[in-house]
């Protein structure tokens, strides 16, 4: 089963064959209600449902649930950074704004996607200790255990396959900053130094991934 994450950075990749239409024509415009095809919808919403959990582990019934501070306060980023990211797409469609405003509101859904992630791995990773106290007080069983310890696991899988995704988002957002600078300067729009300062972004990301 493919990772939801695994639909985000293509929109950042497919970027960089767009060098030459990074703003829209006014004439071309259709309106403010186009709606794009933004790969960042397919991903699952997050509802507040989603980031709760029962303090014995156990989904349903009469447990007592609570809702983690920060696990809920990226969870609502999130969705508002869906939301301008699809805003933003529609306002670049119509000539609105430029193509690296969307580009941008983009990248920010990328990171929050994986600073929500990691969050929600590091919160049940607690919920596992916890439960383990708890267990030694008897006050939780060995069943609740097994299946946090089962969940965390997916969760590790999902921050991993996230913090991958947000990697190759901020190389393919650094290589296209590159391409446009060494463009414009081409066309005597920039300058060397320009040139120089993304080419060396790029390559400390690179030398930092590599570490």
């Amino acid at each position: 089963m493919g990772s939801p994450f695994s639909q985000i950075t293509p929109l950042l990749l497919l970027a960089v064959s767009a060098l030459g239409q990074e703003l829209p024509t006014r004439a071309g415009a259709t309106g403010l209600e186009i709606t794009p095809k933004l790969m960042l919808n397919d991903l699952p919403d997050l509802v507040p449902a989603d980031l709760l959990r029962p303090k014995d582990g156990q989904r349903g019934g009469e447990t007592e649930w609570r809702l983690l501070p920060e696990v809920a306060k990226l969870g609502g980023e999130l969705q508002r950074a869906r939301k301008t990211a699809a805003q933003r797409e529609r306002l670049y469609r119509a000539g609105v704004v430029s193509k690296v405003d969307a580009e941008r509101a983009a990248l920010d859904v990328v990171r929050l996607t994986k600073d929500l992630a990691v969050a929600r791995a590091d919160a049940c990773a607690l919920e596992i200790e916890e439960l383990q106290r708890r267990s030694a007080a008897g006050e939780a069983n060995a069943e609740a255990i097994a299946a946090t310890r089962q969940e965390l696991a997916v969760l590790k899988a999902n921050a991993k396959d996230a913090t991958d995704q947000w990697i190759q988002a901020q190389r393919a957002a650094a290589e296209l900053r590159v391409q446009r600078e060494r463009k414009l300067f081409a066309l005597g729009a920039g300058s060397r130094t320009q040139v120089k300062r993304a080419e060396q972004a790029l390559q400390n990301l690179t030398s930092r991934v590599h570490q």
